[in-house]
């Protein structure tokens, strides 16, 4: 990961650098969301923390396997070269409350979820 940040790093002096074990931000793409021409098996956007979530969007992100850097966005359905579609809280948790239980299990094996009903 620190390969991933070494733009950022460099040309500041020690106190002012991305050291390991620092806090960082880290965001889920949405489907399809994906800029284009990225690897959507080896893509995940971090970027140096910021506890001012209106900087977000406006701040570039860092392809952690890459070191490519991007924008992000909340809105629309897609992306763009530049621009990953991340999804917004509410949206992961929306996902979160239909998930599949990988610790419990129906009748027949298949992982449990919400709508799971009978012999668990």
């Amino acid at each position: 990961m620190m390969l991933a940040l070494h733009r950022l790093n460099d040309q500041k002096n020690y106190s002012e650098k991305i050291k390991p074990f620092n806090f960082l931000l880290s965001c889920h793409v949405s489907p399809l969301g994906h800029p284009v021409g990225a690897d959507p098996f080896r893509f995940h956007l971090i970027s140096p923390y910021d506890s001012n979530p209106n900087n977000w969007l406006k701040q570039k992100w860092i392809d952690q396997y890459s070191g490519k850097e991007y924008f992000i966005s909340t809105t629309g359905n897609y992306s763009s070269r530049q621009t990953a579609r991340v999804k917004t809280y509410g949206e992961l948790i929306a996902e979160y409350q239909f998930h599949p239980e990988a610790k419990c299990a129906d009748a027949d094996w298949r992982p449990a979820t919400k709508q799971t009903v009978g012999l668990l």
